[in-house]
């Protein structure tokens, strides 16, 4: 975890604390991997909040730290720093929101360019962080599997998405395989640091996973004082976010290699998928032409999914 520890520089090497005047200019070459959004106009925004924001990213590497400040920069722009909370390792980063409108920027010649910066976190909501993940890891493990044909609990996770009454079971089994004390201590110590970031939405959590490798997130409800799915964190048994509504397929595209072999786990997961897009009514179209191959790819729009065959 020593690598999440560190302070990294997002975007060409002259961000950091040096002056607009004193920053080396990127090379096209540069500007190609430069972390920004370039906007098609001029976009002025102040980012001068009391509060920030605060995004859960699980179990997660610096890199997927960075690009969730990558992908959050238009909501800083109006809401204020972002942290990124990887809460059961106790891990934290901060992001400042930056644009290139300075003196000389002329709106006329100029782009506008937006991005995300990493800055120190505050030594209080380090510390609160790692206790917070200190209390989650005594808990339980960071994983709580359903063993094998449990009577009355859901088969896999596409059914406990598409069939609610079967949430009260899966709080009961979390309560039943974890010491709700550490959790409760959890909840409490990441209600203290709340007040540094917008904390709505943001619970003390567990992964709940079936034996096909199928999971979800599962959050602390301290109001109804029991365990609720978190939206969005469930993923197949190849570890692709199942997508909740027709407008989360925009642009995705589901990997499933081995699918080709008939009885698999992972043509049983390809399958699943299928079935589970067709259920939201958005045709799935086989582009395969009934051939062989590694796997299958299936790329999804809002409209319509192709699959085709995945190459080694």
């Amino acid at each position: 975890m020593n690598d999440q520890l560190q302070i990294a520089a997002v975007g060409c090497a002259e961000l950091g604390n040096r002056s607009e005047s004193s920053r080396p200019k990127c090379t096209a070459k540069q500007n190609a991997r430069k972390w920004i959004a370039v906007a098609g106009g001029m976009l002025l925004m102040a980012s001068m909040q009391a509060q920030a924001i605060g995004k859960y990213c699980f179990g997660c590497s610096a890199a997927e730290m960075n690009q969730l400040a990558w992908e959050s920069v238009t909501e800083m722009a109006s809401q204020g720093p972002l942290y990124a909370l990887d809460l059961r390792n106790g891990v934290v980063r901060k992001y400042e929101y930056r644009n290139n409108v300075t003196g000389s920027w002329n709106p006329e010649f100029d782009p506008f360019e937006q991005w995300a910066e990493e800055v120190p976190v505050e030594s209080n909501v380090a510390a609160g962080v790692a206790d917070v993940g200190n209390y989650m890891r005594a808990a339980s493990h960071e994983s709580i599997i359903l063993p094998p044909n449990t009577p009355g609990m859901p088969s896999d996770v596409y059914e406990a998405i598409t069939t609610s009454s079967y949430d009260d079971d899966i709080a009961y089994w979390i309560n039943l395989n974890s010491t709700g004390d550490f959790y409760n201590r959890a909840a409490d110590a990441l209600q203290l640091i709340s007040t540094w970031f917008g904390s709505e939405g943001l619970r003390v959590y567990v992964k709940f996973q079936w034996q096909d490798g199928s999971s979800a997130m599962y959050g602390w409800d301290s109001v109804q004082k029991t365990w609720v799915r978190i939206p969005n964190t469930a993923r197949d048994g190849r570890k692709n976010l199942i997508p909740e509504s027709k407008e989360q397929l925009s642009s995705k595209t589901y990997l499933f290699p081995n699918a080709t072999v008939g009885g698999s786990d992972a043509a049983d997961d390809f399958y699943d998928m299928w079935n589970y897009i067709k259920g939201m009514e958005v045709p799935v179209i086989d582009g395969t032409g009934g051939l062989g191959g590694y796997g299958y790819k299936m790329v999804c729009t809002p409209d319509r999914c192709d699959i085709y065959i995945q190459p080694r």
